[in-house]
């Protein structure tokens, strides 16, 4: 090893021979670049060129406009996506809302007709009421029909 370069792992005792060099590289650089009598290995300054920095900053608003047009398109896509499952939503409940309205007003008319068969049962079971099913009255009321028509004829 020269002389001006001390062992990586003398400096830096609990890292290894790589790690110490390259911490050793970084610590030299460092007392170089504090040390302003050193000599200067700065580059010469860049002479600005205008026209390539025009067109990066007219590519970046170019760019920046498009991603807020696109940006834009999905917002508007987006909307009108939950405006379609809100609409759709309502649609169903009132479907939902219309069908429990009409199995509530099945429900009244099975329960009705139910009260009305166990009130007729009642009635069968009572012994001292006559039988009148419906059957009997329509043959009945034909009954009558039939004689009305035949007295009808015979006044003729």
């Amino acid at each position: 090893m020269s002389l001006d370069r001390p062992e990586p792992s003398a400096t830096f005792p609990l890292l290894g021979r790589e790690e110490a060099d390259v911490f050793a590289r970084f610590a030299k650089l460092v007392a170089r670049s504090a040390d302003p009598t050193g000599p200067s290995s700065e580059p010469p300054p860049l002479q600005p060129n205008w026209s390539a920095s025009l067109d990066l900053i007219r590519d970046v608003g170019h760019r920046l406009r498009e991603t807020q047009r696109r940006s834009d398109q999905m917002m508007r896509n987006a909307l009108e996506i939950a405006q379609k499952a809100v609409t759709a939503m309502h649609e169903a409940e009132e479907r939902a809302q219309l069908a429990e309205a009409e199995a509530a007003s099945a429900s009244a008319r099975a329960q009705a007709a139910e009260s009305e068969l166990e009130a007729m049962m009642r009635r069968q079971r009572e012994p001292g009421e006559p039988l009148i099913t419906e059957v009997d009255q329509w043959l009945r009321q034909a009954h009558r029909q039939l004689q009305q028509a035949r007295d009808a004829r015979t006044d003729l």
